[in-house]
């Protein structure tokens, strides 16, 4: 499989301001293996680091340059690391790879790998081999071991730290899921059956990344909270772990109680990536969530506001068959949890993840999406046209990601929710629950899909969505012009502002599950900076 010089690859892909880039945690474990075995030191090559470093250039020239970088290597067998998203890269760099260097071995492995299995070697000749799930066991790694990661394989963290918004390094935790979530490609690519490190041996890797000062982590796992025993047996360790530590991780919203958040935030836990997906029973019906010990989002949201969490809830939009009034009401709850905390709440439309059941369900009614953040960052990274584009287009089942499929609002609404919700439930929290609370959230993010014709999302302002919101306001729900208005003070405002709304009344009615209409028109009130 890794035979001779071997060369383990991290694909280049430009993902934005709102990401850290980790060091290559898969890679990392792959070399240990090799190590283990005794095959000698791999070579790690992060393309993507050396993309945000700028040794390698975006745009059209990368393939090549990419190619030529790995060629420089000589290795006998070159390891890429898949995602869905760098796929069409990492197989254009391969194809220009193989053709410089012929005789050399191309092995795909990762996330999309194990989803796409011989499927790659039968489509493309270049492709030597696919190893589908974890590549330990491949490599000899018996017993259900948990190797440490070859930190030293990689580059210095503070190559790492130097091109991300908020330095992260990454430890896993566990593997598997015992959900069934009809979008998640967790249980296809690697099962359902969940493995736990030993809690020693975490603490043990938290002390290898702060020696190569990292000391903000994310602990890798979907369910991190699924067992409650281990996370007790996290929570004393971390405990009794006597270093700074500031870490997040993701898990379900029926995984948690206010006991548990406090014990998490006590040992460093900065917040939670909760994958609550929606606000209404019949969607999560629909995906198969198995969502009925769900508390209600808004005691959800104060429950991590008060244990001092930072959390992120993520709500899906547009899902095939689900319906207008279902997505609306998720919306709504999305705002109400907005309320509460405002930047808690990401609304993100679905990934059609080939090996899913929601991919066998949509099969044949796929659409190209350019308007999507995968193809944003391809676009960014390859620019518009090339190998690349040319992968997914001729590939959509491979690359079905990069597509989607219609749901219950057109594809221009879709995109408006995609790229804006998050950002509004920030800013106009109150704006938008009282929208939600008059059954008219839809109809704005209507109203916006309709503005950006011809323009992308990425290049509006706050401002310009803020006009919009006003626009759009003036006709469908003119008293709640003042509100907007307020919420802008509130964010951004100076001096003293008189309004009527009762910001402390609308948050009570929120989180007292009663109407907050009453709290937007009382008498006025004097609010002034402290």
């Amino acid at each position: 499989m890794l035979e001779g010089k071997v060369a383990l690859v991290q694909p280049p892909l430009v993902v934005g301001t709102s990401y850290h880039l980790a060091e290559p945690l898969g890679l990392l474990l792959v070399g240990a293996a090799l190590r283990e075995r005794g095959a000698g030191d791999p070579t790690v090559v992060d393309l993507s680091l050396e993309l945000a470093e700028g040794a390698l250039p975006r745009g059209a020239g990368l393939v090549r340059a990419a190619a030529q970088r790995l060629a420089a290597v000589e290795a006998d067998t070159y390891a890429f690391s898949v995602q869905c998203v760098d796929l069409p890269i990492a197989l254009a760099i391969a194809r220009e790879l193989s053709e410089s260097r012929p005789g050399c071995r191309v092995v795909l492995g990762g996330h999309h790998a194990s989803l796409l299995g011989e499927e790659l070697v039968r489509r493309f000749g270049f492709v030597d081999e696919v190893v589908c799930g974890h590549a330990e066991p491949v490599l000899g790694v018996t017993g259900g071991r948990w190797l440490t990661p070859a930190y030293d394989l990689a580059a210095p963290f503070s190559r790492y730290a130097a091109v991300s918004r908020q330095p992260t390094g990454l430890v896993e935790v566990a593997r598997g899921c015992p959900y069934s979530c009809t979008y998640c490609s967790i249980p296809a690519a690697f099962g359902r059956r969940v493995s736990y490190k030993p809690v020693d041996q975490i603490v043990a890797e938290l002390d290898l990344l702060a020696g190569r000062g990292c000391t903000e982590v994310h602990l890798v796992h979907d369910t991190l909270t699924v067992n409650r025993r281990f996370v007790a047996e996290l929570v004393a360790a971390l405990d009794a772990r006597d270093a700074e530590l500031s870490w997040t991780g993701m898990t379900r919203a029926d995984l948690v109680d206010p006991a548990m958040l406090a014990a998490l935030a006590r040992t460093g836990c900065q917040g939670l990536l909760i994958g609550v997906d929606a606000g209404d029973t019949a969607t999560l019906r629909l995906i198969d969530k198995r969502a009925h010990r769900y508390p209600q989002l808004v005691e959800l949201a104060r429950w991590h506001f008060e244990a001092g969490l930072a959390s992120k809830f993520y709500f899906l939009a547009n899902l095939p068959d689900d319906t207008p009034e279902a997505l609306g009401r998720s919306l709504h709850e999305a705002a109400k949890v907005s309320v509460v905390d405002p930047g808690s709440c990401h609304v993100q439309c679905p990934r059609i993840v080939p090996g899913t059941p929601l991919a066998s369900r949509v099969d044949g009614r796929l659409e190209l999406d350019t308007g999507s953040p995968y193809a944003q960052w391809l676009h960014e990274t390859v620019g518009a046209e090339g190998e690349p584009w040319d992968l997914v287009t001729g590939h959509p089942d491979l690359f079905s990601t990069y597509y989607a499929t219609p749901g219950p609002v057109d594809a221009a609404t879709a995109s408006a929710l995609a790229w804006t919700a998050g950002r509004l439930l920030e800013a106009v929290p109150i704006t938008l629950a009282a929208l939600g609370e008059r059954s008219g959230l839809l109809d704005l993010f209507r109203f916006l899909g309709g503005c950006a014709t011809g323009r992308g999302w990425r290049d509006w302002t706050l401002g310009d969505l803020l006009g919009a919101v006003d626009e759009h306001l003036s006709s469908a729900a003119p008293d709640l012009g003042e509100v907007t208005r307020f919420e802008r003070w509130l964010r951004d405002g100076e001096g003293s502002f008189v309004s009527s709304v009762d910001h402390g009344g609308v948050r009570a009615a929120v989180l007292d599950q009663r109407p907050l209409t009453p709290a937007l028109h009382g008498g006025d009130r004097v609010y002034r900076r402290a």
